[in-house]
């Protein structure tokens, strides 16, 4: 049983020691991204309007109007979007900050303020902020984390099936069926990439078919 021991703790060194230069040269590298990343939107954000001049400077002038009227409605669609996703972790963020308080677990609205930061990631973000919580509670009882849970999943399930699709058809301007459909289409071609990109990219889809199948432009936000 030693000789066993000392032979499989070897071969994990081993394993660990061939894996250290590429986990180091990575996490340097997300370093390096994570420092560089704002840097960018700094000098991006500041002279967005040359850019945004300069670029349409380059198409032809007779197809800048239709460009820049294309652009505007995807831009629309995309701040709806976010809009959206913002409003939607405000409510869920707040009904999980009340349901722990009412339960009676510690630090009940700072783990509802984790819980509707990561809602923004669909499926996901909701396990982990249910896994969270239900960990936190874990230490004060067994019970009281299977609430946790229960409570969790109910909201979360609200809010795919409700609360979601909902604000997503006044933000967007996308049917909560299509919004579920998108969801469920983005997941299986592109898995969890898909289920990020999934609604955006159906409401700029919308606003190119209308705009060039139909010729009726999307809905404004000062119209809306």
């Amino acid at each position: 049983m030693i000789e066993e021991i000392a032979v499989s703790a070897k071969s994990s060194a081993l394993a660990i020691l061939s894996k250290l230069p590429e986990t180091t040269f990575t996490f340097f590298g997300g370093m390096f991204y994570i420092i560089l990343a704002p840097i960018i939107a700094f000098y991006v954000l500041k002279d967005l309007p040359d850019i945004k001049q300069n670029t349409f400077a380059m198409i032809p002038e007779r197809f800048r109007s239709s460009v820049e009227k294309v652009l505007t409605e995807i831009d629309f669609a995309v701040g709806g979007y976010l809009r959206g996703q913002v409003l939607i972790s405000i409510i869920v963020g707040t009904a999980v900050s009340i349901y722990l308080l009412i339960i009676g677990v510690k630090f009940a609205i700072l783990l509802g303020v984790l819980a509707g930061v990561l809602n923004i990631i669909p499926y996901f973000g909701p396990v982990f902020g249910g896994g969270i919580a239900a960990i936190v509670a874990l230490f004060q009882s067994p019970k009281l984390a299977l609430l946790v849970i229960i409570g969790m999943i109910a909201i979360q399930q609200l809010d795919s099936a409700i609360i979601s699709p909902t604000i997503m058809r006044h933000t967007v301007h996308l049917h909560p069926a299509i919004v579920i459909f998108s969801l469920l289409v983005g997941a299986s071609l592109f898995g969890f990439l898909g289920l990020l990109f999934a609604i955006p990219a159906a409401a700029v889809a919308k606003a190119l078919l209308l705009h060039f199948v139909f010729s009726q432009p999307v809905e404004t936000a000062e119209e809306g």
